[in-house]
Formats: C-alpha cells, structure tokens, sequence
C-alpha cells in the first residue's frame, strides 16, 4: 500500500511496509522532529501508523524484524515526546484580547 508522508514540508510517496518505512528512515538519515507533521491530527495518525508498522514487524518475524520493530518504536516515541514538547513550550494558554 503506497502512503505519503510529509518530511521536512516535502511529502514522499513511499510502499508503507515495515521494511521501505525503516530503508527510507534509515538511508536518509531523517530525524522524528522532521516527521512532526503541521497539525496535531497528522502527527498523532503517523505515530498510530509507525506503531502499527512496529507490531507487523515483530508479528511476522519476531527474530529477524526486531531490528525494524525498534527503530519504528523509537521513531514514534521520539516523535511523540518532542511534538509534546514543542506544544508545551509554545502553549500561551488563553490570550485575552
């Protein structure tokens, strides 16, 4: 299944199995806060999806997809935590006009 995923404002069509999703993370050298996508709504979706791409990876074969079921996790996670981050820092609470 193809899938676009934004990075660094470009978007790129890539075959979303666990195995092109980690080649792409991975040869290019992305970092997850390139991943943070412009709304809160996209953000969340991708961090379900590399999570999800993780349990395939580790489902189809346990000892050989490993590696791909970390790197998807610590993806997510990394993008997860900084997308919190960057809304707590930038959180102004309610402005009063």
């Amino acid at each position: 299944m193809l899938k676009h995923i934004r990075v660094k404002n470009n978007l790129c069509t890539i075959n979303w199995t666990p195995n092109e999703v980690c080649k792409l993370l991975t040869d290019r050298a992305i970092k997850a806060e390139q991943l943070i996508q412009e709304d809160k709504t996209s953000t969340r979706k991708l961090i379900r999806n590399l999570y999800l791409l993780a349990c395939q990876a580790s489902l189809k074969n346990p000892l050989i997809k490993s590696k791909e079921a970390a790197v998807l996790r610590t993806y997510a996670k990394t993008i997860k935590e900084t997308s919190e981050y960057y809304d707590n820092l930038f959180d102004l609470g309610d402005v009063v006009l």
